[in-house]
């Protein structure tokens, strides 16, 4: 903790992030003298977005999280939230190296009006890879759909616009 504001870095989305994550939280809200929160996504690349969905559900209300659109424009939801979410003051802190997941993470917040927005436009990485395995051991990456924060307006190329840039 920062004086009364809880602090909470998150690096990458990978696995282990939603177990650790849900425990800092909790130890911030078990926490009387803790009025708020700050998560720091600057310089995160992104990572699983069954993680970030993960913590998202843990932080918002009930509604629609992720969504991916092909190349056809076909739409699907692909995640939801139930109703329990976490009632404390939040704050995103991002720069033009939050990227991918971490911008998800960071739009989603924002969309729900669940956290204020600080920093820079963010990197602007709102496609989906899809890694096949080839049978010389190989593999080929290729990007396969966007993927929409619960709006549904995707921000591939453009970035987050942060609610207060500095």
């Amino acid at each position: 903790t920062i004086g009364n504001i809880g602090y909470v870095r998150v690096s990458a989305f990978n696995n282990a992030t939603p177990e650790a994550f849900e425990k800092a939280v909790d130890s911030l809200q078990a926490d009387d003298r803790v009025t708020g929160m700050i998560f720091d996504l600057r310089g995160n690349g992104g990572g699983l977005l069954t993680s970030v969905a993960q913590m998202l559900d843990y932080l918002l209300p009930e509604g629609d999280l992720v969504s991916k659109t092909d190349k056809s424009g076909e739409t699907t939801v692909l995640y939801t939230s139930d109703a329990d979410c976490v009632s404390l003051p939040m704050a995103v802190l991002v720069n033009g190296s939050t990227a991918s997941a971490a911008e998800l993470f960071t739009c989603d917040l924002q969309e729900y009006g669940a956290a204020t927005i600080v920093g820079t436009t963010t990197f602007g990485k709102g496609v989906m890879q899809t890694t096949y395995s080839l049978s010389d051991g190989s593999a080929l990456t290729l990007t396969t759909d966007y993927y929409n924060p619960s709006s549904g307006k995707n921000y591939n190329g453009v970035g987050v616009i942060p609610d207060i840039v500095c």
